[in-house]
């Protein structure tokens, strides 16, 4: 698991520059085994998980994605979104980045600040 992470890091150096690296390790899936929480500490990061999954990973359409999340939003949430698809990387989750303005405007409309998630956990 060590060994992935390192591989992970050096994907995203190479693809997004120095620097680009949070330390915040969020399980795929979700799932922490027991080898998981050592290799992640080990490696230098914390892990992080979801308050909220709206379930976009179903396709429901951006207004739907929207929403979901709008009804999901308090302080302090993380809502769990997707920009991928691991198990098919050609398919496309356009709907749900076109929610973002949506999710945005109905976070500030309820006074709450959106901020990253080191930031959230400093």
């Amino acid at each position: 698991m060590r060994d992935q992470i390192r591989r992970t890091e050096q994907a995203v150096e190479d693809a997004a520059g120095p620097g680009a690296i949070t330390r915040v390790f969020r399980a795929p899936h979700g799932f922490r085994g027991p080898a998981t929480w050592p290799a992640v500490r080990s490696a230098g990061y914390r892990m992080a998980g979801w308050t909220r999954g709206v379930f976009d990973s179903a396709d429901p359409g951006p207004d739907v994605v929207a929403q979901r999340s709008a009804r999901a939003l308090s302080p302090g949430c993380i809502l769990l979104l997707h920009d991928a698809d691991g198990w098919d990387p050609d398919r496309p989750r356009l709907h749900t980045a076109a929610a973002i303005p949506d999710i945005c405007a109905a976070a500030r409309a309820r006074g709450l600040e959106l901020v990253t998630l080191d930031e959230l956990l400093a």
